[in-house]
Order: structure tokens, then C-alpha cells, then sequence
């Protein structure tokens, strides 16, 4: 294995390895990139509303698009750590 190849952190061999401290860590990504994404595509939309004049369920589209871009997200971020602990 070379070192361009090494995986940034050891596997881990237990599969109970887990910590409360990683999963909680995990949760907060995760909320904050739904509750950060979905609050960006509500103020996207309440603007395009009350302002460009657009019809109101423009906030819920640019809602369901914040949640979508969230989850993507999510999952980016859960294959780069999953390649990390050389899982795949």
C-alpha cells in the first residue's frame, strides 16, 4: 500500500467501536445541514414570495429543494468517512 493509499484513519476491527461521541458528532452534521439547508430554502422562498411577487408555495419548493441539497450532503459526507475507515 502506498502512502497516497493509506486511509486517513485506522479501521476499525470492532464493529461495536462506535462511540457516543461519534454518533452524536454525526447527529450534529446532521441536523445542521437540514436545519441549515431547509432555513436557506425558506428565506430563498418567504424573499420570492413577499418580494419578487412569486405564488406563495415558492416556499415550498425552495424548501423541499434545501432538504434534497441537505441530504445530499449527508450522504457525501458519509461515503468520504466511510472511505476513511477504509470500509469501501
Amino acid at each position: 500500500m502506498t502512502k497516497s493509499d493509506k486511509p486517513l484513519i485506522p479501521p476499525d476491527n470492532d464493529p461495536g467501536s462506535d462511540t457516543i461521541l461519534r454518533q452524536f458528532g454525526m447527529f450534529g452534521v446532521v441536523l445542521g445541514q437540514f436545519l441549515g439547508s431547509s432555513g436557506v430554502g425558506v428565506g430563498l422562498g418567504w424573499y420570492l414570495w413577499k418580494k419578487q411577487g412569486f405564488p406563495w408555495w415558492t416556499i415550498l419548493v425552495t424548501a423541499g429543494l434545501g432538504l434534497v441539497a441537505a441530504s445530499y450532503q449527508v450522504i457525501r459526507y458519509q461515503r468520504v468517512l466511510d472511505r476513511n475507515r477504509g470500509k469501501l
